[in-house]
């Protein structure tokens, strides 16, 4: 992702890279911490990119972190049926044990 952000011009010493997370969740987590420790000038508005079925969760768990967030989805493709019930289910599952 760096380096696509830096082919697309995107000054390197800008970006930030959160290698910590093994979730989501941790995701939103460590990124709050990187982005927002102890600097009030840091601006709250980010983009999330990811794919369109996971985008809904992942942006409510950057919402949750005090981020205002814009989703910007990366299409999926086709997928047949078994592909489309594991997506939902997983996400489902995944939301629950969020909000434990």
């Amino acid at each position: 992702m760096a380096d696509e952000l830096a082919r697309c011009g995107v000054d390197a010493a800008r970006v930030l890279r959160e290698r910590r997370s093994r979730s989501t969740r941790e995701n939103a987590q460590h990124v709050a911490e990187l982005l927002l420790r102890g600097d009030p000038g840091v601006r709250r508005r980010i983009v999330v990119v990811t794919c369109d079925w996971h985008l809904p969760r992942a942006t409510a768990l950057f919402q949750a972190r005090g981020f205002e967030v814009a989703g910007a989805p990366v299409p999926s493709g086709r997928a047949g049926l078994g592909t489309r019930v594991w997506r939902w289910g997983r996400e489902r599952v995944a939301g629950a044990l969020d909000r434990l």
